[in-house]
C-alpha cells in the first residue's frame, strides 16, 4: 500500500492510494492516474514496485519524465519524497502505515576466497587526482504555475499492450530538487495560466542574439519615482530596471528558457530587488507574489504572453504596443490585461520567440515568419520596420465552432444554417468570402462540418488555420511561403490526391484563376475561402482577381465562375464588432459576360429570407 501525492503547479494537492505493484500515468482513460493536460502524453509513464523499490519508467512520452530536475532516460529508482515531474504536475510517493517499502533483506555472504569488489562510491582516489566530473543532464523546462487541476476521471487499468517488463536495471537518482517559479498573475479572461513548455531541452538550439542589449550602469539610472499602491504593471518597470544591474534579463538563448538553475537564480535576484525597492519606498502596497511572478516571466520566459499561450481558447495574440496586447477568443481581437515593462523587454521577448522557433537571429533581418515547436504560427516585425516597438502576432490552429455554435452566437439564423447544410449535402460548390478578420476561415470550417464523416477531405491553405477534427483529412499548407511554394503549387499537388472534397482557403491574389480552374474541373462539392472585399461586390472582387492573370473574354470568365461557384456565403464584421453572415446567394449560371445570381438571405438589422428558392431544394 502506498500513496501518490499529485500537485498541479500552483494548485492544491490530491492524494491517491494504491494497493498494487504497478501504476500507469497518462492523459486519457485507461490509466491509473489521469493528468488531463495537453503536455501529458496519452501513456506517459508508470511507477513499479519491485523488490521493495519504487521505479519510475518513462513510456516514450513526448515531453519526458523528470525526477528531481533530471530527465530520465531509463528506469529510475525513486524514494518517498522525491519529486516526479510530468507536464504541469509534480508527484511524490509516501509510505502507508502498512508500507510495502521496507528495507530489503541483506544479501547472503560471499565466499571468503572471493571478497566482494568495492562499490564505486567506496573507491579511493589517488593522491592529487581530481574529483570525478558529474555528467550534466538536461534541466526540466521551467513553467509558470497554474490553478489546481480539475477533478480526475475514474481510474481504469491500462491496456496490456502498454505494460512492458523492465528490461534495464534501474539506477538510483542523486539529482538536486529544482525550484518552482511563483504563481502567475492572472490576465483578464485567461482561464489557465501555465506557460506551455516551448520545446524539449535537447531540441532547443543555442543561438546568440545578434545585438545583445546591455544593462545600464548603476549611476546612469535615476532613482525611480514611487508607483501607485497596488499597481503591479507600474511596479514592474522599476523592478526590471533595477534587476538588469544584477541579472542578464536580455538573454535570448533558446536553451536558457529551459535552464532551471537560471530560473532559480532569477527568482533570488528578483526577491532581493523587490525588498530593496520596498525599503526605498519605490514599491508600496503591491502584491509581492504577483509582482515577482510577472518579473520572473519577463526575465527568463515569455513575459505577458505566457498566460495567453497556455489558454486553449485564445486563437490569436497580437502585441500592438508595449502596454497593449490584444487576443482573439473567437469574437475578434480585444484588449487583455498585462504588458511589458519597456520596449527593450518587448524586443527581448520577440527575440526569444524567434530563437525558440529555431530561427537564426540576423541583425540585418527585421521580419520573421515561423512556427513554435508546439504549433502556433509566429510573425515578428522588429525595428526599424516596426517604427516604435516590436510587433508580434501569434496564431494558433484550433478547432473552431460548429454551425450550431455560430447560430447560438448570432452569426446567422437557423434557417440559413439549414440552407447551407442542404447545399453541402447536394454537393454544391460553396464560396465563403469576406474581408480579412471577418470570420471567413471560421465560417468555412463550420460549413465543411456538414460533410459526411466517411468522405475524404484535402485542405490547402497559405497559413494552417483550418482545424477539421475528424478522420480522413489531409492538410496542406505553404507555411506562408516558407516552403518556397505558392498556394497554386500546393493546390496542384493537393488536387492529385484522392479526395471527395477539396477545401481551399486564403485565396486573395493571383492564385484565384488556378483555384477556379481546379474546382471547375472536379466533381462538385468543394469549398473556397476568399479573403477580399465584403458587401455585395464579392463576385465582382473574385472576377477582378481572375482577370489579373487572364486575358480571356468576359463571357469565358463568367462561365468559369458559374461552373466553380454555386453558393456564395458572405461574412462581415459589423460596426458593433460582431461577425455575422450578411448575404447568401446562389449563382445559377452566366448570360454572356453577366453572372446570373439570386439572393436567398440578407441581413439588414435582422436575418431575412428573400423568398427565392434555391435550385438544389426540390
Amino acid at each position: 500500500m502506498f500513496t501518490v501525492v499529485i500537485t498541479e503547479k500552483g494548485g492544491a494537492q490530491r492524494r491517491m492510494d494504491f494497493d498494487k505493484t504497478e501504476v500507469t500515468i497518462g492523459r486519457v482513460q485507461g490509466n491509473d492516474i489521469i493528468l488531463p493536460k495537453g503536455n501529458v502524453s496519452k501513456r506517459h509513464s508508470r511507477i513499479v514496485l519491485k523488490d521493495n523499490r519504487f521505479i519510475v519508467v518513462d513510456l516514450k512520452s513526448t515531453n519526458g519524465t523528470y525526477v528531481n530536475g533530471r530527465k530520465i532516460t531509463s528506469p529510475l529508482v525513486v524514494k518517498p519524497g522525491d519529486k516526479i515531474y510530468i507536464g504541469d504536475f509534480i508527484m511524490t510517493l509516501e509510505e502507508s502505515a502498512q508500507a510495502a517499502f521496507e528495507e530489503p533483506a541483506p544479501p547472503p555472504p560471499r565466499p571468503q576466497s572471493a571478497p566482494p569488489p568495492p562499490q564505486p562510491q567506496q573507491r579511493r582516489r589517488s593522491a592529487g587526482a581530481p574529483p570525478p566530473l558529474r555528467q550534466s543532464s538536461p534541466q526540466v523546462p521551467a513553467v509558470a504555475p497554474a490553478a489546481g487541476p480539475p477533478p480526475l476521471p475514474p481510474r481504469e487499468h491500462a491496456p496490456a499492450a502498454d505494460r512492458f517488463p523492465l528490461d534495464e536495471e534501474p539506477v538510483e537518482d542523486r539529482g538536486p530538487d529544482p525550484r518552482v517559479s511563483p504563481p502567475m498573475e492572472r490576465p483578464r479572461r485567461i482561464s489557465r495560466e501555465v506557460a506551455r513548455p516551448p520545446s524539449s531541452p535537447q531540441s532547443a538550439p543555442q543561438q546568440p542574439a545578434p545585438a545583445p542589449l546591455q544593462a545600464p550602469a548603476m549611476d546612469s539610472i535615476p532613482a525611480p519615482p514611487p508607483v501607485a499602491a497596488g499597481d503591479v504593471d507600474a511596479a514592474l518597470r522599476p523592478v526590471m530596471q533595477r534587476l538588469s544591474l544584477s541579472f542578464d534579463v536580455y538573454n535570448v538563448d533558446a536553451a536558457a528558457l529551459h535552464d532551471q538553475d537560471r530560473w532559480a537564480r532569477a527568482q533570488q535576484a528578483i526577491d532581493a530587488t523587490i525588498r530593496q525597492l520596498e525599503s526605498e519606498g519605490v514599491v508600496q502596497g503591491v502584491d509581492r507574489e504577483a509582482l515577482a511572478g510577472a518579473a520572473l516571466r519577463e526575465a527568463v520566459g515569455l513575459g505577458a504572453l505566457e498566460g495567453l499561450l497556455s489558454d486553449d481558447a485564445v486563437r490569436e495574440i497580437v502585441v500592438e504596443d508595449v502596454h497593449r496586447i490584444v487576443a482573439d477568443y473567437g469574437n475578434g481581437l480585444e484588449s487583455v490585461s498585462g504588458g511589458f515593462s519597456s520596449s527593450d523587454a518587448a524586443l527581448t521577448i520577440a527575440r526569444r520567440l524567434i530563437a525558440q522557433a529555431g530561427e537564426q537571429l540576423d541583425p540585418s533581418r527585421a521580419i520573421y515568419e515561423t512556427s513554435l515547436p508546439y504549433g502556433p504560427h509566429v510573425t515578428v516585425v522588429l525595428p526599424p520596420v516596426a517604427v516604435r516597438n516590436p510587433i508580434i502576432e501569434i496564431r494558433r490552429m484550433a478547432a473552431g465552432p460548429n454551425m450550431d455554435a455560430l447560430v447560438a452566437a448570432a452569426w446567422l439564423s437557423g434557417e440559413m444554417r439549414d440552407l447551407i447544410a442542404d447545399a453541402v449535402v447536394a454537393r454544391r460548390n460553396v464560396l465563403v468570402c469576406g474581408s480579412v478578420g471577418s470570420g471567413v476561415t471560421t465560417m468555412l470550417g463550420a460549413t465543411v462540418g456538414f460533410v459526411d464523416d466517411h468522405e475524404r477531405i484535402v485542405t490547402v491553405e497559405d497559413i494552417p488555420d483550418l482545424f477539421i477534427e475528424r478522420d480522413h483529412v489531409i492538410a496542406l499548407s505553404t507555411g506562408r511561403g516558407r516552403s518556397g511554394l505558392l498556394l497554386s503549387d500546393v493546390l496542384a499537388q493537393g488536387s492529385k490526391l484522392r479526395a471527395d472534397r477539396l477545401v481551399v482557403d486564403d485565396v486573395r491574389g493571383d492564385e484565384a484563376l488556378d483555384v477556379l480552374s481546379t474546382v471547375a474541373a472536379r466533381r462538385p462539392g468543394n469549398f473556397i475561402g476568399l479573403h477580399s472585399g465584403e458587401g455585395h461586390d464579392a463576385l465582382k472582387n473574385l472576377r477582378n482577381l481572375v482577370q489579373r492573370r487572364s486575358n480571356a473574354a468576359g463571357f469565358i470568365l463568367a462561365d468559369l465562375i458559374a461552373r466553380s461557384v454555386s453558393l456564395v456565403v458572405e461574412v462581415a464584421l459589423g460596426d458593433d464588432r460582431r461577425r455575422r453572415v450578411v448575404r447568401i446567394a446562389e449563382v445559377t449560371g452566366a448570360d454572356g459576360e453577366e453572372l446570373q445570381v439570386q439572393e436567398l438571405y440578407a441581413y439588414d438589422g435582422e436575418f431575412a429570407s428573400t423568398g427565392n428558392s434555391p435550385s438544389f431544394r426540390v
